[in-house]
């Protein structure tokens, strides 16, 4: 028992174990054959899906690959009532059961039922074609006991296979999503891009007076808004659905085209610091994500600006911390309230009521940082700015 319960708690194909076992037990009992049969067609029918033979004795798995129980009713009704199929001479057995088991030349016949959640799954039968076996009560009760142990690695094998087939489903219908929402946030921002095409083009070529003017720009800032939703969601799905594709990267030149693009949306006091090492200028990382996380992080600084001081900026620093890239991005804005710290990275939270976002950046930022194996920290007083800091594992770091 102990051998059989090791056996199939390894972790090998179900298949093989069980075979092994069947194996194992032929030798111990000595009988002439050794079979598991699994009920199909939600229990009208069983067939034979594992056996074991003796020397001499003739293999009857393809015979009895589909056996309905409507041809022998005492078969199921025995099991499920007594737990039990046993003859020593099977002449004492009804003559529907011996007319199966005479053309297999058995003389003795032992068989109990696999149970899986509490369900009859099955059974496990040992036949004895050379003589009428006796059998001792000590070996009954051993094989019923092997019986309950083959029914338990039945169970975990049927969750095994449930969980499985859950996930293939789950992966498909993620893939179809991601799938979707990428076709159609494209689908989207195709007429977006029209729209603040032409809006730039009345700006440019006509003479609004000054309440068309404001509408159109309300209208421009609506697009706008729009589009940087949809931009973020099309981040989320290619975060989802590429995998991490490593290359030499200018930290420096991506953070001050960054720094220059944003500049036309602050105000003339607002600086730009950096504190970036020179060691960490060419790091081997995922271009594309890693701007897509820096972007929304300095992206944050200039949207929560404070208005009502003399100096507002944002710090980038970079450095290495043995194989992890460090960037800390500081701030002297608005801050985050201490009870809404702990949803920053949620989906769709906002914590500034300023805010006019969708409320997805930061939680992308947490996802694409968990898919490059980093982590990301984000600290704030009220009022008194907040600090992102990001690590990264870097692998074979070489320099530009």
């Amino acid at each position: 028992m102990s051998e059989i319960a090791l056996d199939l708690n390894k972790y090998i194909e179900f298949e093989k174990s069980v075979q092994l076992v069947l194996e194992a037990l032929l030798h111990h009992t000595q009988v002439s054959r050794i079979y598991i049969f699994e009920n199909v067609d939600n229990g009208l029918a069983c067939s034979n899906t594992f056996e074991v033979c003796n020397t001499g004795v003739e293999p009857q798995i393809s015979n009895l690959s589909y056996l309905p129980y409507e041809m022998v009713p005492y078969w199921e009704t025995t099991l499920r009532e007594k737990g039990i199929i046993f003859s020593e001479n099977i002449s004492e057995l009804p003559a529907s059961v011996r007319e199966i088991l005479e053309p297999q030349e058995i003389k003795s016949i032992l068989v109990y039922p696999i149970y899986v959640n509490g369900e009859n799954f099955g059974f496990i039968g040992f036949d004895e074609c050379t003589v009428h076996k006796h059998w001792k009560k000590s070996e009954l009760e051993l094989l019923r006991a092997v019986s309950g142990i083959i029914g338990n690695a039945y169970e975990r094998e049927v969750v095994r296979k449930s969980l499985v087939l859950k996930n293939e489903e789950l992966k498909k219908i993620n893939s179809e999503l991601d799938n979707f929402v990428y076709s159609i946030s494209h689908d989207l921002r195709s007429p977006l891009l029209s729209i603040k095409g032409i809006l730039n083009l009345v700006f440019k070529t006509s003479d609004l007076d000054e309440k068309s003017s404001g509408l159109l720009r309300t209208a421009e800032n609506s697009v706008n808004r729009l589009d940087e939703t949809i931009q973020e969601i099309l981040d989320y799905s290619r975060n989802s659905r590429l995998g991490i594709s490593n290359e030499l990267v200018d930290l420096h030149k991506m953070v001050t085209d960054i720094c220059t693009d944003l500049k036309y949306a602050v105000p003339r006091n607002f600086i730009f610091k950096y504190a970036l090492s020179e060691d960490t200028f060419s790091v081997n990382t995922d271009r594309s994500r890693l701007n897509t996380v820096l972007k929304n992080i300095i992206g944050n600084s200039v949207k929560y600006l404070r208005k009502d001081i003399d100096n507002p900026n944002v710090e980038i620093e970079s450095r290495f911390e043995g194989d992890n890239l460090v960037i800390s991005i500081r701030d002297n804005g608005e801050g985050i309230a201490t009870d809404s710290l702990p949803k920053v990275f949620d989906m769709f939270y906002r914590a500034s009521k300023s805010s006019s976002g969708s409320g997805l950046g930061l939680y992308i930022c947490k996802e694409i940082i968990q898919k490059m194996q980093g982590q990301i920290h984000l600290d704030s007083v009220f009022q008194n700015g907040t600090t992102v800091n990001i690590r990264i594992p870097i692998s074979n770091n070489q320099q530009l």
